[in-house]
């Protein structure tokens, strides 16, 4: 194997081993929430959708 292959071997697994380190510890980086906040985006995200009038708006007519 030549030098250079062995340096861009070595390169890339360096880089997927940091890789792969930062996002296998996400509190590393980013602050730790409370269960409860974490909880409250999951409702709001899955909540439904406000209630819309969808019966008496204008028809969509073709663009051709």
């Amino acid at each position: 194997m030549t030098r250079i292959a062995l340096i861009i071997i070595v390169a890339g697994l360096a880089s997927a081993a940091t890789t792969a380190a930062y996002f296998a510890n996400p509190t590393s980086t980013k602050e730790v929430k409370s269960k409860s906040d974490h909880e409250q985006r999951v409702r709001d995200f899955f909540e439904p959708a406000p209630k819309r009038d969808l019966h008496s708006s204008q028809e969509m007519k073709p663009r051709w």
